[in-house]
């Protein structure tokens, strides 16, 4: 039972983390476009988006994650014998949920300076 609780808020972090990037091509035309390839300008646009999305999503991780961890860093001293004990159970997938984003957004941050 734990282990699919995990499994599924892995998933869902992962989703939250991946599907805000996606793009919605239906309402592109192709005609618009030349057939020679994208300009100069685009391509820096598309770097200039990039690092604003990963530097966006470093700021508020960040943010999120260290209040999180002041709740429950606040909990687990007000708490008696038993309740640290279900906190630090609980403190796992927190943990982990914070690992992946960190991980999430240095290496979005780490491809766009070697890109750029």
């Amino acid at each position: 039972m734990k282990k699919s609780k995990f499994i599924i808020s892995i998933f869902i972090i992962i989703s939250i983390i991946i599907l805000p990037l996606t793009i919605n091509c239906s309402q592109i035309n192709p005609d618009n476009y030349k057939s020679s390839g994208p300009t100069k300008t685009d391509v820096q646009s598309m770097y200039k988006f990039g690092g604003s999305v990963a530097g966006i999503i470093q700021v508020v991780g960040t943010i999120v994650s260290a209040a999180t961890m002041i709740i429950i860093g606040i909990r687990y001293v007000a708490a008696s014998a038993d309740e640290k004990a279900e906190y630090k159970e609980r403190m796992f997938p927190y943990f982990i949920g914070a690992i992946l984003l960190f991980g999430a957004s240095n290496i979005v941050n780490i491809a766009y300076k070697i890109f750029k």
